[in-house]
């Protein structure tokens, strides 16, 4: 029921975005940040959703090790909203991180998991024309995928216990983020970008690459 409604939320707020940026789309500026035909490359990364991962507070966790996701992702600009200003983006969508926990069971056995954490995704993106500028690109986005956790070891009490079938699991993954793009040399920037949802990443920050036809 509680992923049922976190869905009718993300939809909700797409929608709402999307209304806003068809106001905002009859009205006519030149030089925006994107067009169609616009391919960005992003390269990022982000240490904030390490600090608040469940596993770290855990009681039978003594120890918790995990490194900053690194994420890589394209968006190709399809179409215009409305004929106007505000666009639509699409593209696929990759992150990854890897973490060691060190734990304890009620019996006192000492344990540890090592694993990566892969999203793979893909981004249907709506370009805002909020702030109309040649450099800043403001969008939004909405991401469906899969969270695929592999553990490359298992053990109890320094012994390993790992199976084939236990090492990989697979989730659905679906979340919003908001982001804002700088490009501070011709087609170079760096990008800011937030987001919330179902086992998706919480925020990062990253340099951008633009290409056109």
């Amino acid at each position: 029921m509680k992923n049922q409604s976190f869905l009718y939320i993300i939809i909700g707020v797409l929608l709402l975005s999307f209304g806003l940026g068809f106001s905002q789309s009859k009205l006519s500026y030149k030089e925006l940040a994107f067009e169609k035909g616009v391919t960005v490359f992003y390269l990022g990364s982000g240490a904030s959703t390490r600090h608040f991962d469940s596993y770290k507070f855990q009681d039978e966790t003594f120890k918790y090790q995990r490194t900053p996701f690194i994420a890589f992702g394209v968006d190709h600009f399809l179409t215009s909203l409305d004929g106007g200003n505000a666009y639509l983006g699409i593209g696929p969508y990759f992150s990854t991180w890897a973490a060691n926990r060190y734990y304890t069971d009620a019996r006192g056995n000492s344990k540890e998991s090592l694993s990566t954490n892969s999203l793979i995704g893909v981004k249907l993106t709506h370009h805002n024309t909020f702030v109309i500028w040649k450099n800043i690109d403001m969008c939004v986005s909405l991401i469906s995928g899969a969270r695929i956790k592999y553990y490359h070891q298992k053990s109890i009490n320094n012994t390993d216990i790992v199976r084939n079938v236990e090492r990989l699991n697979i989730e659905p993954a679906i979340g919003l983020t908001a982001t804002v793009r700088y490009y501070f040399y011709k087609n170079m920037g760096i990008y800011f970008e937030a987001g919330a949802g179902y086992k998706t990443d919480l925020a990062a920050f990253g340099i951008i690459y633009k290409i056109k036809k």
